[in-house]
């Protein structure tokens, strides 16, 4: 009963106050996986798993490459892109997968010039998916974590039935599968541009500084990225090369993952707090390493379940690292598209050395063959728990340090002024500070405030509560007087260009 109580007040309440527009990137997550891993646009002789492997290697390498090259370009910018990224992701997507129809269309005529043009219209349609990632983690990555803990399943979620819908009516049906390839593509840039009221803004210039120190920030995510996902591509290339069949390697695991998206999004309707990352290293880790142990049992008598293991492993981190990712960005009040993306284009790169790796161990004997993948699976397990290991180390000692630091919950009462050494400050926060007659607690927490940081963030960098944070928060706009997180700002570019009158 207490379950059922939960669902209904806490979970259905989030579930309400979703919008169309935040479960949008599902549309573009579900047409780039049947682009390039299930390749329902390629019929007769392209339809081969070699050519669908040169694809896929194509069309990653060019989303990788242009997460990187945008994610640093960004940085570089001294005002937001606005819509411009979702219009070229939209164009380029477009154009990209009218090359690969029509290459498919044409392919006897065209002769071997064909995967040329299969090639370059690949590589056009990965640019595409690249920005419309990006743009993507730039709009969640505004999102409130305790909203995403409920967004990001329900993405999932719905992305595997989309995949699984058009697969099926594209292969049981006359309907063309670039026409709803098409459809999926333009749903989810309608609702990427479809403007929405968020938190107070932060500026531009602001969210670019915290970015790097956010991005760094998730070393360890980054780490078990390149393990999980150099695993997933082993698999997946092993499966496709096995049975000759992309589609056929990748429907069962899309079932598995819509039946794994209806459990997660039970679990975030029931949960009381979203879900941070030391939840993640304690129960989605050790699943995924449970999973890759027993996936040898399967690479030689049945490889599609066995990729269904993969998958379902993958799926799992997957959604984690995208919460994880877009939560540090919102945390941090950094850029969605630079944390994220970057994430992203590390997973992809990964994910390629595995399929590479796959490839070649699928030209040696089929003995040979198993032997790879019980090395790889053995490997893989060996990395996954070497780092959990190192960082459930970190979290005793973490927790040693914040037990050290637990008289500090308690709100100081000297004042800046009782710390300085007689010298008027010169830093615009410091005389703040002064001016307003904070306490010494209160003046740690203002640097982070000025940055657009929330509660949450803020209480792990100085290890208080978040309680303690917003009891400082509040008594810094009692005594300045301010009554919203754009007053502060306001206040602060006061003093800023009082600075540079005087200079």
């Amino acid at each position: 009963m207490a379950f059922l109580s939960s669902f209904r007040s806490e979970g259905m309440t989030t579930l309400r106050s979703l919008r169309p527009s935040d479960i949008g990137m599902a549309f573009f997550w579900a047409c780039s996986m049947l682009t390039f891993r299930s390749s329902v646009l390629l019929n007769g002789a392209l339809d081969t798993p070699l050519i669908q492997t040169i694809i896929v290697v194509a069309s990653f390498t060019a989303n990788m490459t242009v997460l990187i090259l945008v994610s640093f370009w960004i940085e570089s910018r001294d005002r937001s892109l606005g819509k411009r990224l979702p219009v070229a992701a939209l164009v380029l997507t477009l154009m990209g997968l009218a090359g690969i129809a029509l290459t498919d269309l044409f392919q006897r005529p065209l002769g071997d010039v064909a995967l040329g043009c299969l090639v370059g219209a690949s590589i056009v349609t990965g640019a595409g998916y690249g920005l419309f990632w990006g743009s993507w983690a730039e709009k969640l990555g505004k999102k409130h974590p305790t909203k995403l803990a409920l967004i990001m399943p329900l993405v999932f979620m719905l992305s595997a039935a989309l995949f699984l819908v058009v697969s099926i009516l594209s292969s049981d049906s006359h309907t063309p599968s670039v026409a709803l390839l098409v459809v999926l593509v333009v749903a989810s840039y309608l609702m990427l541009a479809e403007k929405e009221h968020s938190d107070p803004p932060v500026a531009y210039a602001v969210r670019m500084a915290n970015s790097r120190p956010a991005f760094i920030s998730l070393f360890d995510l980054m780490a078990l990225s390149i393990i999980v996902s150099f695993l997933f591509g082993f698999m997946w290339e092993s499966t496709v090369l096995s049975i000759q069949s992309v589609n056929d390697a990748h429907r069962m695991p899309m079932f598995a993952n819509f039946a794994l998206s209806l459990v997660l999004v039970a679990i975030a309707l029931c949960a009381k707090r979203h879900i941070d990352f030391d939840m993640a290293y304690r129960f989605i880790i050790p699943t995924v390493i449970g999973l890759f142990a027993i996936l040898p049992l399967f690479g030689e008598s049945n490889p599609v379940f066995m990729n269904a293991l993969t998958t379902l492993g993958y799926g799992f981190f997957d959604v984690t690292m995208m919460y994880v990712a877009f939560s540090t960005a919102y945390d941090r009040a950094a850029s969605g598209f630079f944390v994220g993306g970057l994430i992203r284009a590390i997973s992809i790169f990964s994910r390629l050395a595995g399929i590479g790796i796959g490839f070649l161990a699928a030209l040696t004997t089929r003995d040979q063959q198993w032997v790879a993948i019980l090395s790889v699976s053995a490997a893989s397990m060996y990395g996954l728990l070497l780092a959990w290991m190192i960082y459930r180390k970190g979290g005793a000692r973490r927790s040693t340090f914040h037990a050290a630091q637990a008289d500090g919950d308690a709100p100081a009462t000297e004042s800046v002024e009782d710390t300085d050494s007689g010298e008027a400050p010169t830093d615009p926060l410091d005389r703040l500070s002064e001016a307003f007659s904070l306490t010494r607690r209160e003046a740690e927490v203002l640097p982070y405030l000025a940055q657009g940081r929330s509660a949450k963030a803020i209480a792990a960098e100085l290890f208080v509560s978040e309680s303690t944070v917003r009891t400082h928060t509040r008594k810094i706009y009692e005594k300045a007087d301010l009554h919203s997180r754009e007053d502060l700002f306001a206040l602060i570019k006061t003093y800023e260009n009082n600075d540079e009158q005087r200079a």
